[in-house]
């Protein structure tokens, strides 16, 4: 009778735990969906493709609609009459290959790459509804229908990122720990910002796409063996480099954090274990020939780094963490708790001999590589931007720490515990403050 009072305890736990993260994410859900077609995108312009995005939108538009990455056409179109700026809005047509003519785009093809199947979608259903309804809607991929139907991923990615953080933590953290921790790394950054505005910016594919990419690689933990998880990886660590060049660094710290991984594996054949590793390496490179591909024909070199000369020289690291110009903990503190707590972790796992350290030694020393790029490129503070975007493919690192926050208090006693909550969750209304401040009233 003891054995089944239990398992029904047991049962029921589960199926409110089942419950509450479903309620959980459903909330975030219709949050997010809600905010993106509520608000338009840089200073709330009506519409969801603007800036460095038109860039990154611009190789969907032309390998869809033409076939090929000549911009000459796209960038000479003209924009709807709603629309703010220029198709072309940096003047990117004035810089040519002089070999082949063609204009330069100094972004990257990864977000299209995650934009096409929501841009099929959109043009499918669209086309549905024309040919049922004849409504009429615009299939003009700058129109706005395309755009809305299109950027949507934003939300989904986002959504996708925080659901395989929550599978990534599960089974080190408390349930409630990881909940309070995921709501606080979207809510109290600008992560929420570049999942429901400025989507058309790269952050947050980055976000979604270095996630999945630590995701494969703790399958990849779990089975040395297994060869097909290996190629798995290699994939999710091109696509990773695709959306953001400079993630190459990142790809080659985790690379060598899986060689230690596989060489202290000593009950996998040395073979097995050679085979899978070249294989990572195999998949990787290939998954990263697009990127060669667009370099040598835009700029006539299959490795281009698009900062220019004298790139790395002098970074502004403290800059870019505390200035009042777009610092990183200056705008988003709840990162910097989140760092703190993170290193910690680090600290006692080193005190216990806990071979799990590794992987934060891993996580911090891809963040400081980030930190070390974005830090030495010439705007550092991001240029128009709210609280250091670029550095948002990095917050793995920080739900790990915000979690352990969560989990700490819970070890509290009850009048402590309280204040550190009030405490943290008031730093959900201060980032949205800055959102405001960013978007109806600072003048860049």
């Amino acid at each position: 009778m003891l054995a089944f009072t239990k398992r029904l305890e047991s049962k029921i736990n589960i199926a409110e735990k089942t419950q509450t993260l479903i309620g959980f994410f459903v909330t975030i859900t219709l949050i997010l969906t809600i905010a993106y077609f509520t608000f338009g995108t840089y200073r709330d312009w009506s519409y969801k493709v603007e800036a460095d995005g038109k860039y990154y939108y611009h190789y969907l538009v032309s390998l869809v609609y033409d076939h090929d990455i000549d911009f000459t056409n796209n960038y000479a179109a003209p924009k709807p009459e709603w629309m703010r700026l220029l198709l072309d809005p940096y003047g990117q047509h004035r810089y040519t290959n002089p070999v082949n003519g063609a204009p330069s785009n100094l972004w990257t093809v990864g977000p299209a790459i995650l934009w096409f199947p929501f841009h099929v979608v959109a043009w499918a259903s669209g086309s549905l509804i024309n040919l049922l309804f004849h409504a009429g809607v615009d299939l003009d991929p700058w129109g706005l229908y395309m755009q809305y139907g299109t950027m949507i991923a934003a939300v989904v990615y986002c959504l996708l990122a925080l659901w395989l953080v929550y599978l990534l933590l599960k089974n080190y953290f408390g349930f409630k720990a990881i909940l309070g921790g995921l709501a606080l790394l979207l809510f109290a950054t600008n992560l929420v910002y570049y999942s429901t505005m400025e989507v058309s910016m790269s952050h947050v594919y980055d976000f979604f796409s270095m996630v999945l990419f630590i995701f494969c690689l703790k399958r990849v933990s779990d089975n040395l063996g297994n060869t097909f998880q290996f190629g798995i990886l290699g994939a999710a660590a091109g696509l990773h480099t695709l959306v953001r060049t400079q993630n190459v660094v990142t790809i080659g710290i985790f690379g060598l954090f899986l060689g230690y991984l596989l060489l202290r594996e000593r009950q996998i054949a040395w073979k097995l274990r050679l085979l899978n590793y070249l294989l990572f390496g195999a998949v990787y490179f290939f998954s990263c020939i697009p990127l060669f591909l667009i370099n040598n024909y835009l700029f006539n070199n299959p490795i281009t780094i698009p900062q220019g000369d004298g790139f790395l020289k002098a970074p502004h690291i403290f800059e870019l963490f505390f200035s009042d110009h777009n610092g990183m903990f200056y705008y988003n503190p709840v990162l910097l708790v989140g760092l703190l707590s993170a290193l910690w972790l680090l600290w006692r796992s080193w005190r216990t001999r806990n071979p799990q350290g590794w992987w934060l030694v891993a996580f911090l020393a891809a963040f400081m590589a980030q930190v070390v790029i974005n830090a030495a490129a010439f705007d550092w503070w991001g240029a128009d931007a709210t609280g250091q975007r670029r550095l948002i493919g990095s917050y793995f690192i920080f739900a790990v720490g915000l979690t352990n926050v969560f989990e700490k208090m819970g070890e509290w006693k009850s009048t402590p515990r309280l204040l550190g909550k009030i405490v943290l969750w008031a730093l959900v209304p201060l980032n949205l403050f800055f959102i405001y401040q960013y978007v109806f009233v600072w003048n860049y």
